[in-house]
C-alpha cells in the first residue's frame, strides 16, 4: 500500500497471566469512496425516513380549496444531545447556557456530577443533589438524560479512599455505590455508562481479584432497574485504531455471554478537523459487527478555526446519521466557558453565541435532519405522499393559511393519516384523524 512502511499487531487478553501466540494477521486497504456524501444521503433517506400519506375524507359538497397541511417535527427518534455542566443548569445566572440546551438538544449527559470520585470525595459524604437537581430540571424541559458514569476503570478516577481496601471491603462499597445511586436516580436516567473505559486499565479488577467484575456491574444495575439501558463506553475506537477491534470483540463477548448490555458508547474526541471519512466508516462498521446499537457519546473537534470545525462537524454528523447502527450523537459540551478546551467550543461569550460550528449544529438539528414541510391539496387531489424523518410530529391542517386543526403523531414506520372533514362550504372542521 502506498505510503505505508510499518504495521503493528496489538493483542489484549482478559487474563494477563495467559500466554498467547499470534499465528495469523491480515491487512487490507480501505478503498476511497469519492461519492461518500451521496451514498450517505441515500442511506439517510432509507433508514432515517419513512413514507407518510395524508388523505382528506370530505363530503362531495365541501369546498376543499385553500386547504394545506404542515408537517412539523417536534422530536427526533435519533438522539441529538450534549454533555452539560450541572451547576450551570441549575444556576439562575446561566440562563443563556440553559436556553441553548433547551433549544438545540433533546438529550443530555452530566459531564462530571454523577462520577463516583467527584460525588464522594470523602468517604461517606456524598453529593447527590448537584447532579440530580440538574437531571430533574432538564427532564422538566423534555430533555432525556444519560447516566455517566457508575464506575470508571481508571486508577486516577476511582475514590482515593477505596484504594488499598481488601477485596471484600471494595465489593461491599461498590455494591453500596450502585444501590444508593440507583435509589436516587431511578426513573430519571435513560442509560448508564457502567464501567467507563475499561479496556485501558483494571483497578476494579485488581481490587476485587475478579477479571469479570465489569460484567457483574452490569448485572447489579440491571437487577435494580431492568428498563435502564446499559453501555460500555470507550475511547480510541474511531479516532484511532488502537481500540476498534478490541472494543468490538468485548461488546460481542458480553452480548453472546448474556450480559445485559444495551449498546456500545463510542467517544469521538478528534484531535483536528482533518478526518478521513473512509477510515471513520470502516471503524464504525467494525464496531457494528458486535450486533449492538452504537451511540457516539463524547463528540469534539479540536481546531481553533471555527470554519474548519464546522466543515468537520457537517461531514462527520452526515456519516454518523447515515450509519444504520448509530442511534444517537452527543457533543461533549459546546460553550467555551463550560468545556475542557476552548478550541472545542461551538458557542462563545456571555450570551452563548454560536460560532460557525455552532451554527452548523443548529442547521443540522433544526433543518437538514428534521422535517418541516407544507403541502397544498389542489382541486380533486385530496392526497399528499411524502417521506419524513422518524420521530414525533404535528400535522397542522390549514385553510387559507389559518390553522383549523393540529394532530400529534408518533412516526416510526410507514403511516397513513386520513383526515375526516365536516361542515358546509368554506366552514370546514375536522371531525377526527384516523391513522393506519
Amino acid at each position: 500500500m502506498e505510503g505505508v512502511n510499518q504495521a503493528r499487531v496489538y493483542v489484549q487478553v482478559e487474563d494477563p497471566s495467559v500466554n498467547y501466540i499470534v499465528d495469523y494477521a491480515s491487512c487490507e486497504q480501505i478503498p476511497h469512496d469519492a461519492q461518500w456524501r451521496s451514498h450517505a444521503n441515500a442511506r439517510i433517506d432509507s433508514i432515517r425516513k419513512g413514507p407518510l400519506t395524508i388523505k382528506l375524507d370530505a363530503a362531495s359538497n365541501l369546498d376543499t380549496s385553500g386547504l394545506s397541511v404542515q408537517i412539523k417535527q417536534t422530536k427526533s427518534k435519533f438522539a441529538f444531545g450534549t454533555a452539560f455542566n450541572a451547576p450551570y443548569v441549575t444556576d439562575s445566572s446561566h440562563t443563556a447556557y440553559q436556553q441553548f440546551i433547551y433549544d438545540n438538544f433533546e438529550w443530555g449527559v452530566p459531564e462530571n456530577a454523577l462520577k463516583w470520585k467527584l460525588m464522594e470525595w470523602t468517604k461517606g459524604h456524598i453529593n447527590y443533589n448537584k447532579g440530580m437537581d440538574a437531571v430533574k430540571k432538564l427532564r422538566a424541559h423534555g430533555i432525556k438524560v444519560r447516566g455517566h458514569n457508575m464506575f470508571w476503570d481508571d486508577p486516577n478516577h476511582i475514590p482515593e479512599w477505596l484504594k488499598g481496601m481488601s477485596s471484600s471491603q471494595a465489593l461491599q462499597l461498590m455494591h453500596k455505590r450502585v444501590n444508593d445511586m440507583v435509589s436516587h436516580s431511578k426513573g430519571t436516567l435513560e442509560h448508564w455508562d457502567v464501567n467507563n473505559e475499561n479496556l485501558h486499565a483494571h483497578p476494579f479488577e485488581d481490587l476485587t481479584h475478579d477479571p469479570h467484575i465489569t460484567q457483574k456491574m452490569f448485572d447489579w444495575i440491571h437487577a435494580l432497574e431492568p428498563n435502564n439501558k446499559l453501555f460500555l463506553n470507550e475511547y480510541n475506537v474511531i479516532t484511532s485504531s488502537y481500540s476498534t477491534t478490541p472494543f468490538k470483540s468485548l461488546g460481542k463477548r458480553y452480548k453472546d455471554s448474556g450480559v445485559p448490555i444495551s449498546g456500545m458508547g463510542i467517544q469521538g474526541h478528534f484531535g483536528s478537523s482533518n478526518i478521513n471519512l473512509d477510515v471513520l466508516k470502516y471503524r464504525l462498521d467494525k464496531v457494528a459487527e458486535a450486533g449492538l446499537p452504537i451511540w457516539i457519546t463524547e463528540l469534539t473537534f479540536k481546531d481553533p478555526n471555527e470554519n474548519n470545525k464546522a466543515t468537520a462537524l457537517d461531514n462527520v454528523m452526515t456519516m454518523f446519521f447515515s450509519h444504520p447502527a448509530i442511534d444517537g450523537v452527543l457533543l461533549w459540551g459546546f460553550w467555551e466557558n463550560a468545556i475542557y478546551d476552548k478550541q472545542l467550543s461551538l458557542a462563545t461569550g456571555s450570551n452563548v453565541t454560536p460560532n460557525a460550528a455552532g451554527r452548523k449544529w443548529i442547521e443540522l438539528f433544526h433543518q437538514r435532519f428534521r422535517t418541516n414541510e407544507s403541502h397544498n391539496f389542489h382541486g380533486s387531489n385530496h392526497r399528499v405522499d411524502t417521506r419524513v424523518f422518524y420521530g414525533e410530529h404535528q400535522l397542522i391542517l390549514k385553510q387559507n393559511g389559518k390553522t383549523i386543526h393540529t394532530e400529534n403523531v408518533s412516526f416510526t414506520q410507514a403511516r397513513t393519516a386520513t383526515i375526516h372533514l365536516q361542515g358546509t362550504g368554506q366552514n370546514i372542521h375536522v371531525s377526527n384523524v384516523a391513522f393506519g
